[in-house]
């Protein structure tokens, strides 16, 4: 039998292990992420794509530079949205929006596909999660 310091030990140490496993795993979408963000913003290819996205962000109330994290967020994924926030100059109304609208509408393609092995199809749940994040934040 093992003594329970031991124990509470091993414990701790699996957990340290797993914690900095998860951060590793964040650091890998977290700072490419920011980094092609940033870049982006520096080199003025997010301000050439006003003209086109100032209308559809407007009905959300966004600025255009909100949708590259809208985008990276129904693609990637929560974290990928969250990494391109940090480095785009949005207040905090408008990192509110952008966070309700992609915990609504996150991660669409895998999540559709999973859905639809449910048997809802696939195009059916995009929609629907698409609309009721505009709904939630076009409000």
């Amino acid at each position: 039998m093992r003594e329970p310091n031991e124990n509470r030990r091993r414990i701790v140490v699996r957990g340290l292990r797993r914690g900095l496993g998860g951060y590793v795993w964040l650091l890998k979408i977290l700072i490419p992420v920011s980094l092609a963000t940033a870049l982006l913003d520096y080199t003025g290819w997010i301000q050439n794509l006003d003209f086109v996205l100032e209308p559809v962000m407007a009905a959300l109330s966004l600025p255009p530079a909100a949708a590259l994290p809208i985008l990276i967020g129904m693609t990637a994924g929560v974290y990928g949205c969250l990494a391109a926030m940090a480095v785009l100059p949005l207040s905090v109304d408008h990192m509110t929006l952008v966070s309700v609208f992609v915990l609504i509408a996150h991660n669409l393609p895998q999540e559709g596909i999973i859905q639809s092995r449910s048997g809802i199809g696939f195009a059916k749940t995009t929609l629907v999660r698409i609309a009721a994040a505009i709904a939630a934040c076009g409000v």
